[in-house]
């Protein structure tokens, strides 16, 4: 694995990196990101990668564009910070266009657009903190999709957006300010609550 700190010494034979990018480019599969204020990550095209932060301050923010555009499939997200902080263009701050990914344990702290937007099946958003999306909180589309356990607050549209294309979803256990909008008919939408 390789360690990601924006403030650290790059030395690629201790797998200390300034950037993610460069971890990845590295050919690493699993990388740990220290806190600290680091740039979008870009696009995300490889498969199997697994980024675990140190914890909400490691933050991943960018302005007008995504923090992270994943294409990669069986991406992992885990215990650390998106946010785009542009005040236009309505880019998300995490976008996942892909298979069997994981975003768990993470916090959306500012987006222009989507807090999380994702395009793709099989994917998993659990147990994250949205806060303050101009758009939704979470825009899922795709077969076979679960959202659970995710504290969605201050989003400007909805909290969850499921469109008719999508099928087979689970979203449990949900607390938003704002509702959760499932236009696929064969999703299962049980267990939220709206306060």
């Amino acid at each position: 694995g390789a360690i990601v700190d924006i403030d650290g010494v790059t030395n690629p034979k201790t797998g200390r990196y300034h950037v993610v990018p460069d971890a990845i480019d590295a050919g690493h599969k699993s990388i740990f990101v220290r806190n600290g204020t680091y740039p979008s990550m870009g696009t995300i095209a490889t498969d199997d990668i697994f980024l675990m932060g140190e914890g909400r301050d490691a933050l991943i923010s960018s302005d007008g564009v995504q923090a992270v555009i994943n294409t990669g499939d069986r991406v992992t997200f885990f215990n650390m910070s998106f946010g785009n902080t542009s005040g236009a263009g309505g880019a998300s701050a995490l976008q996942y266009g892909a298979d069997d990914g994981l975003i768990h344990g993470c916090w959306i702290i500012d987006s222009d657009g989507h807090g999380i937007y994702i395009i793709g099946a099989r994917n998993r958003v659990i147990g994250n903190v949205i806060e303050d999306a101009d758009v939704d909180g979470i825009y899922i589309e795709g077969n076979n999709n679960m959202v659970n356990n995710n504290l969605i607050k201050g989003v400007t549209e909805d909290a969850i957006t499921v469109p008719a294309a999508s099928e087979n979803g689970v979203y449990v256990g949900n607390i938003t300010d704002t509702a959760i909008v499932d236009s696929s008919g064969t999703s299962t939408v049980t267990g939220n609550e709206q306060y």
